[in-house]
């Protein structure tokens, strides 16, 4: 799956596109699925900023309001996933035959890298 990104500003309501981001959004086919990704603003930077400590004294001062809230079912709000997300289901939705082939692209990084000893390499208390 591939991806496009474009910075736009909103007018009157709509959405700017230019004619060469609207050929390729028509080029994935018409009646295709199309994933669009609209980045919300940091909610606890913005927090932060006001001095708040606890988010949720800043959420009960500024609530979030929508236009058309629906109320989530006693089933949805007690809903948990069974499964965790692993490598392999994100590389499949991306598009990728395999996770040797996602890894190519997406290597995996480590903020702290540091080899392992002989006895943490062997040991199996954590499994």
């Amino acid at each position: 799956m591939s991806h496009l990104e474009y910075k736009t500003t909103i007018r009157n309501g709509d959405i700017v596109i230019t004619d060469e981001l609207r050929q390729a959004l028509l080029a994935q086919g018409e009646g295709q699925t199309i994933r669009i990704i609209i980045p919300a603003k940091n909610l606890l930077r913005e927090a932060k900023e006001k001095g708040y400590d606890d988010f949720l004294e800043y959420l009960i001062d500024h609530p979030i309001h929508t236009s058309d809230p629906v109320p989530m079912t006693r089933e949805e709000l007690h809903e948990r996933k069974s499964q965790k997300t692993s490598l392999v289901d994100v590389a499949r939705e991306q598009g990728y035959d395999s996770l040797i082939a996602y890894l190519r692209d997406h290597p995996l990084q480590v903020d702290d890298p540091k080899p392992l000893t002989r006895e943490e390499i062997y040991d199996r208390s954590n499994f």
